[in-house]
Formats: structure tokens, C-alpha cells, sequence
């Protein structure tokens, strides 16, 4: 091959993002995952990556539910006669229950030919406004019980998809391999159930019966470079990837508010970045916000807490209320409490363990408590071992604990 063919070859591989796509197998994979979870989740029969190519669509990628061979990867058709290009002309709806009783999609003819039933299509934008193709899974049945949160989790991945293509194709490539490895695992981690929450039951220290639940990230398995839940968070709002982890941790929120309706408190721990990231209220309705609670770490370093509680004055008008956990490790729960002013506090764990022993910690809980209660906090032990501790804790004014797990 000539010099100027292998030149051709590359500026042909640099700018043409399938080319880009073929080159990486990780990030094909990592984008199937997508497909596969959104499709699966939604209970639809196929779901597609669609690539626009001057008249024609092409599907690059096809996740099909076993036995449904309906469209296949590779195959193309003109976009001009399909309902994703009516959808990005604006001319359809993104989130169709039925196609065949939809004004826009129902008197097209693969529509009628496949037959087409429930539809979700999102167009794949690229920082420059430039569409890519779409992000789509339908079904030939129907599904009226699709809303917003379906379609807000399938732009979530769209938006997705757009990021690791667009990434991929820019960055030098021994960059743009580690990111898209990265990429992959936080992909993986999260669509393949590598991480899940374990439920810690708050309880009423008075009367012994359980007022709330924490939901505690896990990691159910370790990857190259991921080997903590705190990790995986950081790596996926490094990566772009945060909506990723917002739309898993919803899932699990709304799955526990659900299950337990008559609790007052569901907990789950966030970070100041990742709040920074995620649009909570774009996902929740008041009626749910009023009994959950954001916790956030006396480990997390706030860069400027007039940013974040310009981030956390809308979650909390919803009626989210605001928990600071591992009181009294260090200073800087001190700083989060005077700053935040949350509803809650909690103890660290290891200043709750063997306290009725330790008359050090003993003070420390007199100054928190103190200072709490100055603040309209509410503390909150964490880490309760044993029956002389509780005994303790609870006759120096605290009512609310969490046993050792």
C-alpha cells in the first residue's frame, strides 16, 4: 500500500465514527450493553443504534429478544420513510405507546407492515448539533404504561453513546483506548448488575422498630480498575457517564419507596459531584421526595458549598431532606453542618462503637450533640455493637440508629 493510501486510510479511520466504532471492540461492546439493558428493561423485542448516511439509515447495532428477527445489523433502509426520522424532524413523538393509534407513525408503511407497537427513539447528537443516527427499541405489542422516566433513561444512554463515539474519535488513541477501557467497565458494572445496594434498616432506638432504610452501594465484583462503589461514582462523572449511575440508583430508589411504603426515611448516599451531574428532579414528583434523604460524607470535599447549595435549594424545596454521615472522623463535618444546614446527623461509627466505655467519645457525643441541636439537626447513631452502647446512646438523647451489619 502506498504512502498516500495508508494517509487516506487514517484520515479515513480519524473522522468517520463507525470507523472509529470498528476499531474498538470494547466500546461496541459497552455500547450493546446500553441497547441490551434498555430493551430489556422496557420489555421491548428489539432495540437498535441506527446510523444516518445521507439518505439511507444504516442499523449498526441490533439487540433482539431470542426468536425475534425483525432487523438485523448491517441491513439499511431510506431514513426518509421511518418513524426515527420522523422523530428527529420533530413529526413523531420520542415515546410512543402504540404506533398504530398514533397520529405521525401510524400511516407509515413499516409501521403497518411489522407491525409496529411500542416505540422509543432518540436521536444521537454530537457536540456539534451534527446527528449521528438513533438510539431505539420498539416492540410489536403495545405498552400504554411507558412514561417519562422510560424515555428520559433512553436519552440518558443516548446522550451516552454520543459521549463514548464522539470521545473515541477525538482523543489520541493510546488516550482514547484507556478511556474507552474505563468506559467499559463503569458500562459493565452498572447494565450487568455489578452493583447493587445493600438495604441497612435505620431503626427508632425508643421502640425498636424500624422508621427507614439505607441503601449502601456494593460492588458485586471488582474490575481492572474500578474496586469500590466510591470509585465507580468517581469514574463515572469523570467519564461523562454520571446519568448512568443516576438512572441504576433511581431504579433502586423508586423499587424501595415502593416496596416500603410506610417508611419515613429511604437514605441513599451521594456526592457533591455527582449531584452536581445528575438532574434528581427531573426523575422524582414530591410525593416520593418528602421521604427521601441525601446523604452526603464528611469525606467528600466541597470545592464551593454556595454552588452546592445552589444544586441541593431545588431537591430540597421538592421535600428531600439532607443527611451528613461520619460526624465527628473530622473537622469537616463541622463545616458541612454550618454550611448546610441538614436535617440530619450522623455519628461515625467509630466514635459510636464502644462508647459506654470511653469517656472521650462520651464527650465528643455531648459537643455533637450540642452543636446538632444548635444547627436543627437530628443525630443519628451509626454502628450500633452492642446492647451497652445503644443504652447509652439512646439515654443521652438520641433516638434514631443503625446497628452494625
Amino acid at each position: 500500500m502506498s504512502d498516500l493510501s495508508d494517509a487516506l486510510e487514517q484520515l479515513t479511520y480519524a473522522f468517520d465514527p463507525v470507523a472509529v466504532l470498528k476499531g474498538s471492540k470494547l466500546l461496541e461492546q459497552s455500547l450493546l450493553s446500553l441497547l441490551r439493558t434498555a430493551r430489556t428493561k422496557l420489555r421491548m423485542e428489539v432495540g437498535f443504534i441506527s446510523r444516518f448516511d445521507g439518505d439511507m439509515r444504516t442499523f449498526y447495532l441490533v439487540d433482539s429478544a431470542p426468536g425475534v428477527d425483525i432487523v438485523r445489523s448491517g441491513g439499511s433502509d431510506y431514513r426518509g420513510e421511518s418513524l426515527c426520522q420522523r422523530v428527529v424532524d420533530g413529526r413523531a413523538p420520542q415515546l410512543i405507546g402504540d404506533a398504530q393509534q398514533t397520529s405521525g407513525a401510524s400511516d407509515l408503511t413499516a409501521v403497518k407492515l411489522v407491525p409496529v407497537g411500542a416505540h422509543i427513539s432518540v436521536p444521537i447528537v454530537f457536540s456539534d448539533g451534527s446527528v449521528f443516527g438513533t438510539f431505539c427499541v420498539f416492540s410489536r405489542y403495545s405498552i400504554p404504561e411507558l412514561n417519562y422516566r422510560s424515555l428520559a433513561m433512553c436519552r440518558v444512554f443516548a446522550d451516552a453513546i454520543a459521549t463514548m463515539i464522539e470521545e473515541a474519535e477525538a482523543l489520541p488513541q493510546y488516550e482514547s483506548e484507556h478511556r474507552i477501557q474505563l468506559k467499559s467497565e463503569v458500562t459493565e458494572l452498572i447494565t450487568t448488575h455489578g452493583l447493587k445496594y445493600v438495604r441497612v434498616p435505620l431503626v427508632n432506638l425508643n421502640t425498636g422498630k424500624q422508621e427507614g432504610t439505607e441503601l449502601i452501594p456494593s460492588l458485586v465484583r471488582a474490575t481492572d480498575n474500578i474496586a469500590s462503589p466510591l470509585l465507580l461514582v468517581h469514574q463515572a462523572v469523570r467519564l461523562g457517564l454520571a446519568n448512568l449511575i443516576g438512572v441504576n440508583l433511581i431504579e433502586q430508589l423508586l423499587a424501595e419507596l415502593s416496596a416500603s411504603p410506610h417508611e419515613r426515611h429511604v437514605v441513599v448516599n451521594v456526592t457533591p459531584e455527582f449531584l452536581a451531574e445528575f438532574n434528581f428532579t427531573a426523575w422524582l414528583n414530591n410525593d416520593l421526595c418528602g421521604r427521601i434523604v441525601f446523604e452526603i460524607s464528611e469525606h467528600d470535599r466541597v470545592a464551593s458549598y454556595h454552588e452546592l447549595k445552589r444544586i441541593l435549594q431545588p431537591l430540597r424545596q421538592s421535600g428531600i431532606r439532607l443527611s451528613i454521615d461520619n460526624a465527628g472522623a473530622g473537622f469537616a463535618s463541622m463545616q458541612h453542618i454550618l454550611q448546610l444546614q441538614p436535617e440530619f446527623v450522623k455519628l461515625d461509627s467509630g466514635l459510636t462503637c464502644g462508647i459506654a466505655s470511653d469517656t472521650g467519645q462520651q464527650a465528643m457525643l455531648q459537643a455533637l450533640l450540642l452543636f446538632s441541636r444548635s444547627q436543627g439537626s437530628t443525630l443519628v447513631a451509626d454502628g450500633i455493637s452492642d446492647k451497652q452502647d445503644e443504652d447509652y446512646l439512646l439515654h443521652s438523647g438520641i433516638s434514631l440508629g443503625q446497628y452494625c451489619q
